[in-house]
């Protein structure tokens, strides 16, 4: 097997790939989320910027390996072969690298948070994981700069987080209803699941961000940002979008009922598949029907 065919495969929705030998491959920003690569063979393989999220490495070979900008929470990498492997600016939130080989791993960058080691160590970052608690202390000394932050699941409903800054922000199922996020910086920052149900986000820069199932209802994204960003399964309800920049943006899947401002989009600059338009019309193509 080769890894077009895998790709096709798995896209069908074939998640089990045990103990193929794939070794020296070249594959970058896909998703394969789940995969099951157990004893796999992916020695010297390049895997630049992939979602592995919850993918079973256990018993593979990896080594030399360049997995660079992956996100591998939750990954199983249980007696995994890492011996030289690339594993820069990774994500292994909550990954499982027990009796794992790492000598010779490139760490740069890569985020341990809730992370497993091989002798069994939970380990965490500690400048970027930090609590809630923490993070409003500093912010309110003045602190504004929190780059690469993890707050997961923390609420933070209703605060005053004007002009913050949390680029490539760790911000999964945070909630942020009805904060006021106005002229913040939250490029390339996961925000998956988060709830921001009627948050202020005027001129906030999103660029890159991903919201997969975030729930905006309601929240004023006006002069915002946008771009390029994943917005697929995002609930938009009511949301005001005049003058947002959403070109690039991925809106698969979105809920676009009784938005307003959209008629300020060029429709040709975002993806629509299954996307609930204001109103209420399903669109698989360009053209807002409005």
């Amino acid at each position: 097997m080769d890894v077009e065919e895998l790709l096709q495969r798995y896209a069908a929705g074939e998640k089990d790939f045990v103990g193929i030998d794939l070794q020296r491959i070249d594959v970058g920003e896909i998703d394969l989320s789940r995969i099951n690569l157990s004893n796999a063979n992916l020695a010297e393989s390049t895997l630049w910027e992939i979602d592995f999220t919850n993918a079973n490495f256990s018993g593979a070979n990896l080594s030399g390996a360049d997995i660079r900008r992956a996100n591998l929470s939750a990954t199983n990498l249980t007696n995994a072969n890492l011996l030289g492997t690339n594993l820069t600016e990774t994500d292994l939130t909550d990954a499982n690298l027990r009796n794992a080989d790492l000598s010779g791993v490139i760490w740069e960058g890569a985020l341990l948070c809730n992370t497993t080691m091989p002798d069994g160590r939970i380990e965490n970052d500690a400048i970027r994981v930090i609590s809630v608690e923490e993070f409003l202390r500093r912010f309110s000394t003045g602190e504004r700069r929190f780059i690469g932050i993890v707050l997961r699941s923390t609420d933070l409903s209703g605060a005053d987080l004007r002009d913050v800054v949390l680029d490539k922000g760790k911000l999964t199922n945070i909630n942020l209803s009805r904060a006021n996020l106005n002229s913040a910086c939250l490029e390339i920052a996961n925000l998956t699941g988060a709830y921001l149900r009627e948050a202020y986000l005027n001129n906030a820069s999103l660029r890159g961000a991903t919201l997969r199932g975030a729930d905006l209802t309601g929240a004023n994204i006006s002069s915002a940002d946008l771009e390029k960003a994943n917005l697929t399964g995002v609930n938009l309800t009511g949301a005001n979008l005049f003058y947002t920049n959403l070109e690039g943006a991925d809106l698969t899947g979105a809920n676009l009922t009784n938005c307003f401002g959209i008629e300020c989009i060029p429709p040709d600059l975002v993806t629509l598949c299954n996307t609930i338009m204001p109103d209420g019309i399903i669109r698989d193509k360009e053209g807002w029907g409005c």
